[in-house]
C-alpha cells in the first residue's frame, strides 16, 4: 500500500467498499478550478527521452514533490507508449497550460482537455 499513489489508494477505497459491503467513501475534493486534464496526443521519437523526463515529472510533482521522478518513470514509460495518453488531470488552467507548454518543448505535442465529470 506504501507504493500506491493517493489517486490508486482513492480508487482501491472505492473498490473494497463495493465489495465488502460498505457505504461508499468520499469523493476526493477538488477546487473549482481543477477541471482540465492534459493529454499527450503524440511525440517525436528523437526526443523521446526528453518528453519521458517531463511525464515522469509532471507524475511526481502530482504525489509529493520530495520524491525523485526515478520512481515514476515506469508509469511514465506507459503514458508514452500509449499515446494518446492523459498525464496528468483535475489540474487548474495555469498548471494544465504550464504542463503543456513543458511537453512541447520537449518535443511532445499536448493539449488541455475539461474533464469530464460524467465519466466518474
Amino acid at each position: 500500500m506504501k507504493r500506491l499513489t493517493k489517486e490508486e489508494k482513492h480508487e482501491y477505497r472505492f473498490i473494497f467498499s463495493e465489495a465488502l459491503g460498505l457505504p461508499t467513501p468520499p469523493k476526493t475534493p477538488r477546487g473549482a478550478d481543477e477541471r482540465f486534464l492534459v493529454k499527450l496526443m503524440k511525440f517525436e521519437e528523437s526526443k523521446f527521452h526528453d518528453v519521458l523526463r517531463e511525464v515522469a515529472w509532471a507524475k511526481t510533482t502530482e504525489v509529493d514533490k520530495t520524491v525523485l521522478y526515478q520512481f515514476y518513470m515506469s508509469e511514465s514509460y506507459e503514458i508514452l507508449f500509449e499515446v494518446p495518453s492523459i498525464v496528468k488531470e483535475y489540474v487548474s488552467k495555469e498548471v494544465a497550460q504550464d504542463l503543456v507548454a513543458k511537453l512541447n518543448a520537449a518535443g511532445g505535442v499536448a493539449v488541455i482537455e475539461e474533464v469530464d465529470e460524467e465519466k466518474e
